[in-house]
């Protein structure tokens, strides 16, 4: 990603579900070119674990938009 100049990135969290030990975050982000195009969007997944008292992500996805 660095090397095709993809240096920023957004995210926002849409949903979050859990309990006290391990959460799921669904949220919207985009990839973009250091002169500020955006490169690509989509969805993700994160969950969460509470390990030794830090939450820590234990899995992750994304879900790329199509591109129109």
């Amino acid at each position: 990603m660095i090397r095709d100049s993809i240096t920023g990135s957004s995210f926002k969290t849409i949903h979050l579900w859990g309990n006290d030990q391990l959460l799921v975050e669904e949220g919207r982000g985009t990839w973009s070119h250091k002169n500020g195009e955006i490169v690509g969007t989509g969805r993700y997944l994160l969950v969460w674990q509470k390990e030794k008292g830090e939450w820590k992500i234990l899995r992750d996805t994304w879900f790329a938009d199509k591109k129109k």
